[in-house]
């Protein structure tokens, strides 16, 4: 949580912005409790641990009472694992820096600058004291239960890297902008009131919090903190912020009187937050599960089901038994190996059986339902699509398969894609501003060392997911498809290799090679001009050889003919 007080010089100002987002902000969560019911419902099936939108539930509760199954939540886990796992596998470089227009990365230099950019960064974010693994791995979670997650991500307390942490989802609202964009988030937070003291200083705590302070420093009370575009005309010129800064984060008191609400007021040159959506409706600011909202009725069912399951086992194993009336003599005793008396006068003509069990339903119609049920959850969370193909195949049904892949999982990356780009960009701007890709020019604010052509162009990040790898693999595919073709086509009609431009194929083939690896399409030009021109020099000194060879050999001949002319003449 990052706070900059410097702007506070006038508390009326200030505690009427408060005043006014603090209001902004109970009606995004007004709005929002009809979405925490939706959540809570995927929550107590899918995420029990999460399942505390509503209600006082204590930090370490058993929230499992109620349910029979585990297939919900182990889909749940299995699926925000791989998720883990496939959008940043530790170890691989899964993303890197890349320059607008595409035209700058045929440079080497630039390429090879933002290589050691992207491991600059890797640096940055992979530090233990970032906490960026842990961060996300809680978000990936959120974010398949409910289709939402939120990343905070700030400098740390030290001012030495940066720092992530994952919010809960029930304690943040938020609003998009024209575009569709989440620009304005408030989150409620718990402090105690020497915390905010601490923080915010005490003269600008409300009068209830100040006057609590000394007797129970200890006491706990809510935060609201706001974060929002900065609006200047709320402000005095005296307090203006920062002329970089695009974002205010304001922090208010909650369940005091709104016009004592305002505590602070900080600044940012970034968005602070990550706002994970996955599947989103027109119309609606949060985002939906498509895996636990598709899922859900079936879960629901499978539990029930699972219930009913187990009470059908219990009694085909120990199953309820009938006796007559004054035919036993004491209690029945089912151990093992204990003797039960029976009046042998009570049992009449002696047909029947002093104890007879119950009879009760078949279990094995409940096994096929709910193993019927589980397979509907696994497709419901994509099991089948992160599984390759047991049997062998062809360059060509590999390739196909391949097509496949990429059309029936764009639809899940490609959004990832873009939350990835959102925080990685808001990662590069801290980074920079902190000198981490070199010292900063004072006059032009740029890195030194920095290419020329990369000065004022547009630094991107690329990410190595499923859908680019198949991507890539498709790409690689047709390129030695192409090879095997023309090279058939070439014994036929050898100018028709001609019509392929096999320097734009062979970048295409290897488009993830390290720059140092690569050769500049410029360089690679002068070393062909260079190689015909010593082609063409030592072509030239052949031809003399030949023609000095050829000379040599007639010279003996023209020499007797001219001497046979002259005694002729003679």
């Amino acid at each position: 949580m990052a706070y900059d007080d410097s702007a506070g010089q006038k508390l009326g100002r200030l505690k009427e912005r408060g005043e006014k987002w603090k209001l902004r902000g109970d009606q995004l969560f007004v709005a929002k409790d009809a979405y925490n019911s939706l959540f809570q419902a995927q929550a107590e099936i899918f995420y029990p641990e999460r399942a505390d939108f509503f209600g006082n539930k204590s930090k370490g509760d058993e929230r499992y009472d109620g349910i029979y199954t585990s297939v919900p939540q182990r889909m749940r886990r299995d699926m925000a694992n791989n998720l883990g796992a496939m959008l940043r596998p530790r170890g691989k470089d899964w993303f890197k820096a890349v320059a607008r227009p595409e035209e700058l990365m045929d440079d080497k230099q630039t390429r090879l600058w933002l290589e050691r950019a992207t491991r600059t960064q890797r640096n940055i974010v992979y530090s233990p004291a970032a906490n960026f693994t842990r961060a996300m791995s809680e978000s990936d979670h959120d974010y398949t239960t409910f289709g939402n997650a939120i990343i905070r991500h700030t400098y740390n307390s030290a001012n030495t890297g940066l720092l992530f942490t994952c919010a809960h989802l029930k304690d943040c609202a938020w609003s998009e902008n024209h575009e569709g964009t989440v620009d304005e988030l408030h989150e409620r937070m718990h402090m105690t009131l020497r915390q905010c003291a601490g923080l915010f200083g005490k003269d600008n705590l409300p009068k209830e919090w100040r006057d609590a302070l000394d007797k129970s420093p200890e006491r706990e009370v809510q935060v609201q903190r706001c974060v929002a575009p900065v609006e200047d005309y709320t402000y005095d010129k005296t307090e203006k912020p920062r002329k970089t800064a695009k974002y205010m984060s304001m922090y208010m008191a909650c369940g005091v009187d709104e016009k004592e609400a305002g505590l602070g007021e900080g600044h940012f040159n970034w968005f602070p937050y990550l706002v994970r959506r996955w599947m989103t409706v027109s119309g609606e600011p949060y985002g939906r599960s498509p895996c636990a909202g598709v899922a859900l009725a079936d879960a629901r069912t499978l539990n029930i089901a699972q219930q009913a399951l187990l009470k059908s086992v219990e009694w085909k194993v120990d199953p309820p038994k009938v006796a007559a009336h004054d035919a036993v003599v004491g209690e029945i005793n089912l151990r093992a190996g204990a003797i039960t008396y029976y009046d042998a006068s009570a049992m009449g003509d002696g047909n029947r059986k002093v104890i007879e069990n119950l009879e009760s339903g078949d279990p094995r119609y409940g096994i096929e339902l709910t193993d019927r049920l589980a397979m509907n959850q696994g497709r419901a969370f994509w099991q089948d699509l992160f599984k390759m193909p047991d049997k062998q195949m062809t360059a060509y049904e590999a390739g196909k398969w391949i097509e496949e892949y990429v059309r029936s999982a764009a639809p899940i990356f490609e959004p990832m894609e873009s939350e990835n780009a959102t925080l990685m960009d808001a990662v590069f701007e801290r980074a920079w501003s902190k000198g981490a890709f070199g010292d900063l020019d004072p006059s032009t604010q740029l890195p030194e060392g920095m290419p020329e052509g990369l000065q004022g162009a547009r630094v991107d990040f690329e990410f190595e997911t499923p859908l680019s790898i198949a991507y890539r693999e498709l790409r690689t595919q047709q390129a030695e498809a192409l090879v095997t073709r023309m090279t058939a086509q070439a014994q036929i009609a050898p100018d028709s290799l001609d019509n392929v431009d096999w320097d734009e194929v062979t970048r295409g083939a290897m488009g993830d090679t390290p720059a140092d690896w690569a050769r500049d399409p410029k360089l690679v030009s002068e070393m062909r001009a260079q190689r015909q021109e010593a082609q063409a020099e030592q072509q030239q000194k052949m031809e003399q050889a030949q023609a000095l060879e050829v000379g040599l050999k007639a010279r003996p001949e023209n020499l007797n003919k001219l001497e046979d002319a002259m005694k002729e003449g003679a």
